[in-house]
């Protein structure tokens, strides 16, 4: 994984220009080759869930040491579903491991149609691995998903192009607070 990393952070930046971001995580790409405080000291920097989950995945000595004791901390009230599902996660390297029970509940507390809509793809993709009922279930919670994004997507098609060039004109010309108050009938 770090090579990929690798090679996505050696493109020519000029290539890239729209993304200014990508020379701060160069770092990623010699990870596994970084000594312990280097680490440490990139993680301080660059703290954030995606970086834990990476971690989690990767290089999971860094991940118990500094990540897990920072989300155990956390309120339970203020989990994201990320940090909700890396503890779950981090549960089954315990000595008592419970992680169907934990994944369970993760995915009692998320699948609801409220929960649900404020998850992004990869969360989705989790909580679908986190259904009740083994592997079977797993993979055909899998299945709906991706053809709930198929669907989405191909919903999309070449109308909600003309619609986003309409409500952009709109914007360009009346001013932002005018998009929200475009009619239906004149995105179309």
């Amino acid at each position: 994984m770090w090579s990929m990393f690798g090679a996505l952070l050696a493109v020519d930046s000029r290539d890239h220009k729209a993304n200014s971001q990508w020379p701060k995580f160069k770092f990623l790409g010699a990870w596994g080759a970084l000594p312990k405080e280097a680490k440490l000291s990139s993680y301080a920097e660059h703290a954030c869930r995606e970086f834990e989950f990476l971690l989690m995945k990767q290089d999971r000595e860094i991940f118990q040491e500094v990540c897990l004791p920072i989300l155990k901390s956390k309120l339970a009230t203020s989990l994201t579903f990320l940090d909700s599902w890396m503890l779950a996660a981090a549960d089954m390297w315990s000595s008592n491991p419970t992680p169907t029970s934990a994944f369970e509940q993760l995915y009692l507390q998320w699948h609801t149609p409220q929960q649900y809509r404020t998850l992004n793809s990869l969360e989705r993709v989790l909580l679908a691995a986190c259904t009740p009922g083994g592997a079977a279930s797993s993979a055909a919670a899998l299945y709906r998903l991706a053809a709930d994004m198929k669907a989405v997507i191909k919903e999309r098609g070449r109308g909600d192009v003309a619609r986003q060039r309409k409500r952009l004109e709109t914007a360009l010309t009346a001013g932002e607070d005018a998009v929200d108050h475009v009619p239906a009938a004149a995105e179309a």
